[in-house]
């Protein structure tokens, strides 16, 4: 079967980015809705659909995942071009189910293709000949690290091969964590959170789960200086803790994460963004102000 037939997801790299341009790092991956959790397709490209289940398929990453299928020539797509830093993993999970059958080759996957000639590694394949007439493939994980910062497109479909009447389906969902937070004693928002240079300031959000300790973007958390808005509420921060260094812990009995942000003595006067960069491609920021 022709190359050129073969369904797939794919990351295209930037040749620039390749090349070594010269452009600031990314602070994390920016994907919209990567895990489709909004219902939609918000953020993509393409004809594809969100649902919660397909056949005997539910969602394993969350509550919705996307479909893309070939009832109709040559197949449906979908594609979001986002930016990732070097060393940045995008996780995921894929499916291929079909109700065709020989020589009615239909065929769907994941890969990565680097642009400019850079290849190409296959994460996830399949087809009607590897799964049989009416056959299918469960959930399968996958993971992909960019080898560079730059820009990226994801990009999946399936093609339908010889009949263009029976349907072939690729299943994608990729990782997106349930946050929620920041919890006491750090405000979200606009607002400033006042603490003392040089002191420890417990972060504190929830993913959904305990995912482990993996679960940052490359060099995320982040703080960057910002101007002290005049106009801004400010709420104390009322609980710091005794630490050298900054930290991530999970809490099992409170279920949420706790990052220690060791901040500066030398922030006093000045104010900051706290940038937490999640390992799905989403940012939560917090504000601080910080007093001697």
């Amino acid at each position: 079967m022709p190359s050129s037939r073969f369904a797939l997801a794919t990351l295209t790299v930037c040749a620039a980015a390749l090349a070594g341009a010269a452009a600031p790092a990314p602070a994390a991956m920016t994907l919209t809705n990567p895990g489709f959790e909004t219902g939609t397709t918000a953020g993509w490209s393409g004809t594809g659909a969100v649902t919660s289940s397909y056949g005997s398929y539910t969602a394993p990453l969350g509550s919705s995942f996307a479909v893309v299928q070939s009832l109709t020539c040559p197949g449906q797509y979908l594609e979001q071009t986002f930016t990732a830093a070097a060393g940045d993993v995008l996780r995921g999970q894929a499916f291929f189910v079909t109700g065709d059958y020989w020589p009615f080759n239909d065929s769907g996957g994941v890969k990565v293709v680097v642009a400019a000639g850079g290849g190409e590694t296959v994460l996830f394949s399949s087809s009607v000949a590897a799964v049989g007439a009416s056959g299918g493939t469960p959930w399968t994980p996958f993971s992909y690290t960019a080898p560079a910062s730059g820009t990226y497109t994801v990009h999946v479909r399936v093609d339908n091969v010889g009949d263009c009447s029976v349907a072939s389906t690729v299943g994608l969902d990729l990782l997106e964590y349930d946050f929620d937070g920041f919890f006491q004693p750090v405000d979200a928002g606009d607002v400033l959170n006042a603490a003392k240079a040089g002191s420890a300031i417990p972060v504190k959000f929830s993913v959904g789960a305990d995912h482990g300790l993996d679960i940052m973007g490359v060099g995320s958390p982040t703080s960057q200086p910002i101007s002290c808005d005049a106009g801004a509420p400010v709420d104390a921060v009322e609980e710091t803790v005794t630490a050298g260094s900054s930290s991530l812990s999970y809490d099992p009995v409170a279920g949420h994460y706790v990052y220690v942000w060791k901040s500066e003595k030398a922030w006093a006067g000045t104010c900051r963004r706290l940038t937490v960069a999640l390992a799905d491609g989403t940012a939560h920021t917090a504000r601080f102000k910080f007093g001697k």
